[in-house]
């Protein structure tokens, strides 16, 4: 098994799992818009899982000598960022709905794995 496949199984679990509590949020969404609590609740919680996992790329980056790893990284931060201040924005009734903060979200996430996990699998296929 190459180190890519090794990272693929384990990235597809945890991003299995990420689009579980997204399609939930989702679920939040459509049934209960104004029930910011639980929204709220499923941000925090996604922010937890995506820490963990950003936080297992970046050891895997790191042990590879990924050398975009720095690029990467700050994508995550971004990422932790965005979702820190939907969260805030959601205690503060802002003027942004629930649903544009969770469209703006799943966007970025989709960026994401398209700019950035897809460059480190083709760099963990190719190094010894």
């Amino acid at each position: 098994m190459t180190k890519a496949h090794a990272y693929l199984s384990i990235n597809r679990e945890d991003h299995n799992f990420i689009d579980a509590i997204g399609d939930e949020l989702t679920k939040r969404l459509i049934d209960d818009p104004i029930n910011l609590p639980a929204i709220s609740n499923s941000l925090m919680i996604l922010r937890s899982i995506l820490a963990s996992h950003f936080d297992h790329e970046e050891s895997i980056m790191k042990e590879q000598k990924y050398p975009d790893c720095s690029k990467h990284k700050n994508s995550h931060d971004y990422i932790i960022t965005l979702i820190s201040s939907s969260i805030s924005s959601l205690s503060q009734e802002c003027q942004e709905s629930p649903t544009e903060l969770w469209l703006t979200l799943k966007k970025t996430l989709e960026t994401h794995i398209k700019k950035y996990d897809d460059l480190l699998v083709l760099y963990l296929d190719t190094c010894p």
